[in-house]
């Protein structure tokens, strides 16, 4: 399955994790981790020390509950039920490494998309929002790529509607070219189809669709 790097580019947020110093200079207050030889940080949320499976996305990990990811996503259970590997404590297979005993598992997601997917499957705080609407275009078509990507209805859902609220003009497709966007710009057309047709959202295609034959026009 594809990485989401052709989306990157679409928040404005590149500092997921690192805060500043007064020079200006990244730093990063997580726990690092040592295993096998490679470095990576504790996910600041998504770290439970008695969790029994470690995903590691970029340069983060998020250490979790098979149960509970089984429970919400048919493509986690294909990855973590009985007839895997990963199931055995203990066990791993030869693509995956062990952390105190417990795999870890690389995934090609982005770590801020895979820890905003996990703030709504296992939220720290029922009254806030975890997929808020004040997030930005990128970011929001990250979240709902990834919940696509593990099936996750719910969190799709509610990712595609604020977005629906953002983007999809009520005119026709004639007035489009009037019509302020906001921080989403028309030559995100070709990511932006390509993104639609992953996530199974045919709503968002005319836009883009438009945008591609008014470039080709100019």
């Amino acid at each position: 399955m594809d990485s989401d790097s052709e989306w990157d580019g679409m928040s404005d947020e590149d500092e997921d994790f690192a805060t500043f110093t007064l020079g200006g200079a990244p730093t990063d207050d997580r726990v690092r981790v040592t295993n096998g030889g490679a470095q990576y940080y504790q996910s600041s949320d998504h770290w439970y020390e008695d969790g029994n499976i470690i995903f590691l996305a970029g340069n983060t990990g998020f250490r979790l509950f098979k149960s509970m990811l089984i429970k919400r996503s048919q493509v986690m259970k294909d990855m973590l039920g009985p007839s895997q590997s990963t199931t055995a404590r203990g066990d791993a297979s030869p693509e995956q490494s062990l952390f105190e005993g417990i795999p870890v598992v690389k995934i090609d997601d982005q770590p801020r998309y895979f820890g905003l997917l996990l703030d709504a499957i296992l939220p720290s705080d029922i009254t806030k929002n975890p997929i808020p609407d004040t997030l930005t275009v990128g970011t929001l078509m990250g979240v709902a790529r990834i919940a696509k990507k593990y099936q996750v209805q719910d969190v799709l859902a509610h990712a595609s509607r604020i977005l629906e609220n953002v983007l999809l003009p009520k005119e026709p497709p004639e007035c489009y070219e009037s019509r302020d966007y906001g921080d989403f710009e028309l030559r995100r057309n070709v990511p932006t189809i390509n993104w639609a047709r992953f996530c199974g959202l045919p709503q968002f295609l005319p836009l883009p669709f438009y945008g591609g034959l008014e470039a080709r026009e100019l």
